[in-house]
């Protein structure tokens, strides 16, 4: 497969040594075997009407992708166990090794890669060079790299392709510890992508259960945009979350500063109201009670200490031991009003859970409309759909994965020339 990929390269390598005969071998098998280069020569031995040419050039590929599919790990062992089947033992050994080979490389790949790119290679060179030494070893011939080693030892001849190829065989096996790596790591991506999936389908599968229900119990008050209101209320109730997020350490501070303790550590990013107000134009206007706009330094009123429903709705007074009438959201909201208000409904956020809530005693006295939340207290009101995120995809990861393992592979197996 070196020549597969690396022919020039190889080739120029021989012809540095003076081996002109191997460097013509090694184009013609890399003019036959390069998935990108074979469809050329095919044409033009079809254009020269040389069908010898053509049979042999495909013969050749079909020899190539063959030996690539039996360095395939999984592939390569499920043809070795057809071999075992129809009998044919030595071809079967030979074709389970060359899968197990590149099978361990890869597996050292992957483990290499807890150091980054630079572990992966060098882990699989390691693993590489350790099963050719075992098998060599136990073959009583040489594999890969001992090829040069045994060569070196022994003071033998190897023809400048063959030191070519046994060179290559650690750096094929470093390509293969990376790509290994990177295949895990998409596997593992496309894994973590269906679990944040199938998590945010389970959330919106709730979210839709109490927006029907809020829906349902709207409609029962007589509104007849239910279905509009009901999702409105649910993005309300993103932008109160938004909003108490956003100013939770003021927040504290106030709450600091109001009382001597706090008695419950999340207190003060609890209790706070956002109430939308929606006048016979369909036009709306929200507020926000008193301590959340202060944390965030709204202001509340335009004009003075009094709100425009105070001075609409003079004859309301505060009741004995009530707080202020203006600290509530109704007072916020009705600041935006253009005409009467027709329908009315609060939002209150409790240890990041939103739900309906009814007014204080001191809004009650208010004519506000049809306050909705008054008669459905309590019910919960989900943040908006989340969008779903993108599926992974397994099975793109591991065949394009195992393709780019399998390629990396330099290593001839059975019918090597």
């Amino acid at each position: 497969m070196v020549t597969m990929f690396f022919g020039p390269l190889k080739a120029g390598f021989e012809l540095l040594c003076g081996d002109e005969e191997g460097a013509s071998r090694t184009m013609n098998e890399f003019t036959q075997t390069n998935p990108i280069v074979m469809p050329c020569r095919l044409l033009g031995a079809a254009i020269c009407n040389d069908p010898d040419d053509c049979e042999e050039t495909l013969k050749a590929f079909g020899k190539s992708m063959g030996n690539m599919a039996c360095s395939t790990p999984l592939v390569g062992h499920a043809i070795s166990a057809g071999y075992a089947i129809a009998g044919k033992e030595e071809q079967a050994e030979k074709i389970f090794l060359q899968a197990s080979r590149t099978t361990v490389v890869a597996g050292a790949g992957i483990v290499g890669s807890i150091a980054g790119p630079a572990g992966a290679a060098a882990a699989a060179i390691e693993a590489g060079t350790i099963w050719d030494m075992t098998e060599s070893h136990a073959t009583g011939k040489a594999k890969g790299i001992m090829t040069v080693v045994e060569a070196i030892r022994d003071d033998k001849e190897l023809r400048p392709g063959e030191v070519f190829d046994s060179l290559m065989t650690p750096v094929g096996d470093a390509i293969t510890g990376v790509a290994a790596a990177k295949t895990y790591d998409k596997i593992m991506d496309a894994r973590k992508k269906n679990q944040m999936r199938q998590q945010v389908q389970s959330e919106n599968n709730v979210k839709t259960e109490q927006i029907n229900n809020l829906e349902k119990k709207i409609a029962d008050q007589g509104v007849d945009n239910s279905k509009k209101l009901a999702n409105d209320m649910s993005k309300k109730a993103d932008i109160l979350r938004e909003q108490v997020a956003e100013n939770e350490s003021k927040l504290l501070e106030i709450q600091r500063r109001q009382r001597c303790r706090i008695r419950n550590p999340n207190e003060h990013v609890n209790g706070h109201v956002s109430v939308t107000i929606i006048d016979e134009y369909e036009n709306e206007s929200t507020g926000y009670s008193k301590r959340l706009t202060d944390a965030s330094e709204t202001t509340r009123f335009d004009r003075g200490p009094t709100s425009r429903l105070e001075q609409a709705q003079s004859s309301v007074t505060r009741i004995q031991g009530k707080p202020p009438l203006n600290i509530c959201g109704e007072h916020m909201a009705y600041q935006g009003l253009s005409s009467d208000p027709v329908i009315t409904y609060a939002l209150q956020i409790k240890d990041g859970v939103v739900q309906c809530v009814d007014r204080c005693a001191n809004c009650a006295q208010y004519d506000l409309g049809n306050v909705i939340t008054d008669s459905i207290n309590g019910t919960p009101v989900p943040f908006s759909l989340s969008e779903l995120p993108s599926p992974g995809s397994y099975i793109g990861a591991v065949v394009t994965g195992t393709m780019t393992v399998a390629v990396s592979q330099r290593r001839n197996g059975p019918g090597r020339s």
